[in-house]
């Protein structure tokens, strides 16, 4: 499918230096179907990345409902959901980022994953699943990380890719909120 290719070629190697001839040209369709699509560059852009969030948010969804155990369901909230982006490299998050209405499909993502995280937090904290923290305290440590983690020079320094930090950091979060004894599943264990 054609917007399958669109998210391939997007997650390779970034959106923002291509314009619509050369995707055309690269995908060997006319451009009048890629406008069939879309009006223009910007809302093909938008339509590929909320098309790719739309099935992170179904990936995690699915995660949560696997397992009922707390650290479970925090790391499928945290870092299941990048699988589709794992290959994508700082290009893509530079123009993800770059682009107000890409970044701008992003931040109500990143809010709506955020509330999710505080219920889970809250449910593993009443259930014994996790030390009594503050849920809206790992809330906020979490979304200001994830905004960090999103800003490709951050990820150059780091020398990873978002899908690797963003794995790293729900280890952390998890390592800080589980109970002593609590095995910690890892965002990236389809097992987890």
């Amino acid at each position: 499918m054609l917007l399958d290719e669109l998210e391939r070629m997007f997650v390779a190697e970034g959106f923002a230096h291509l314009s619509v001839a050369d995707l055309a040209a690269r995908l060997r369709v006319s451009r009048s179907t890629l406008y069939r699509l879309a009006t223009g560059k910007q809302e093909l852009a938008e339509l590929v990345i909320s098309r790719m969030l739309d099935r992170m948010d179904e990936s995690g969804r699915a995660a949560l409902e696997k397992s009922a155990d707390p650290a479970a369901r925090v790391a499928a909230c945290l870092g299941n959901g990048t699988a589709p982006v794992r290959t994508g490299g700082l290009e893509f998050s530079r123009d993800l980022e770059a682009n107000p209405g890409t970044r701008a499909i992003c931040d109500r993502r990143q809010t709506l994953a955020m509330g999710v995280l505080k219920g889970l937090v809250e449910d593993g904290v009443r259930s014994g699943g996790f030390r009594p923290v503050p849920a809206a305290l790992v809330v906020q440590v979490a979304d200001a990380a994830y905004t960090r983690l999103r800003d490709s020079a951050v990820l150059a320094a780091l020398g990873m890719s978002h899908a690797e930090a963003i794995d790293a950091l729900a280890g952390i979060l998890l390592d800080g909120i589980s109970g002593p004894g609590t095995t910690v599943p890892r965002p990236d264990d389809p097992e987890g």
